[in-house]
């Protein structure tokens, strides 16, 4: 009988050791907040799955990555990235804002259902370093306090959750090169707390669930400035970007400088959702 007893605590001890749990549901770029239809977003927890680091490599992105898979309200979600203690996914535009819940499913054994929350929108920017905003110069250069936006020229700034688009793309596929899949909800940007005017703000062609907002840079100081994009109400985290103010020229050598055009969606650059 004793060593039946030590038996069951043993077995007890090893089921909880390898229990799976999902600890949170976050923002894919700015890792955390809530996360919006269509979105990236990150799962973290434990025993996640049983296999080390996998990456998708394929389009449309797959609802299956090793040995994982992963449903919100009963959706099957794209998996761009999954290891033993993180999920990155793209939320299906199928789920609607509300409480929702998602299963993760590893080698055939679901886990216990893990609330969270879906809002219409929720911008995050995603960052590249400490405090960089992943972000493109006009001329395609990355945004760094070594390549420093001039003022008045317009950024590239990449995102997620920026909500519903007026060309709905199909979940887990990748937004087309036209037309555009601009947001329609409302929008805002400030760079350094002053009011900068977003050109542009919608999927990026060729990547899933991935945003960018085109924004011109406001007169500012040399230095580098937090961006927050506004989507709805609702304001993105506050990562930096690197400005360098306007050249100015004596009266007898005036620099003119051309109104920026309207920047068309780039496709050089988009970060995957980091890990850590």
């Amino acid at each position: 009988m004793k060593s039946f007893r030590s038996l069951s605590v043993f077995s007890l001890f090893f089921l909880c050791l390898h229990a799976q749990t999902v600890n949170s549901v976050v923002n894919g770029a700015s890792f955390q907040g809530d996360v919006a239809p269509g979105s990236l977003a990150t799962i973290f927890g434990v025993n996640l799955s049983k296999n080390p680091a996998i990456h998708a490599s394929t389009l449309p992105i797959p609802t299956t990555l090793g040995d994982v898979q992963v449903s919100v309200n009963g959706h099957a979600a794209p998996l761009l990235y999954v290891d033993p203690t993180q999920i990155n996914f793209q939320v299906p535009f199928e789920v609607t804002p509300g409480p929702s819940s998602v299963i993760v499913t590893s080698s055939g054994t679901s886990g216990t259902s893990f609330q969270f929350n879906v809002v219409a929108a929720a911008p995050g920017i995603f960052v590249a370093g400490a405090s960089q905003a992943a972000a493109q110069n006009q001329n395609g250069v990355t945004n760094e306090s070594g390549n420093p936006a001039t003022s008045g020229s317009v950024v590239v700034v990449y995102v997620t959750g920026q909500g519903a688009v007026d060309n709905p793309v199909a979940t887990g596929s990748p937004a087309p090169d036209s037309p555009h899949s601009m947001a329609t909800l409302p929008f805002s940007a400030t760079i350094g707390g002053q009011s900068a005017p977003v050109q542009f703000l919608g999927l990026s062609p060729g990547f899933v669930g991935l945003a960018q907002a085109n924004i011109q840079v406001p007169a500012l100081p040399s230095g580098n400035y937090p961006v927050v994009i506004t989507v709805n109400g609702v304001a993105s985290n506050a990562p930096e970007i690197s400005v360098a103010a306007a050249a100015v020229f004596s009266r007898s050598r005036r620099l003119i400088l051309a109104s920026p055009q309207t920047c068309k969606p780039r496709t050089q650059f988009a970060p995957h959702p980091r890990t850590k």
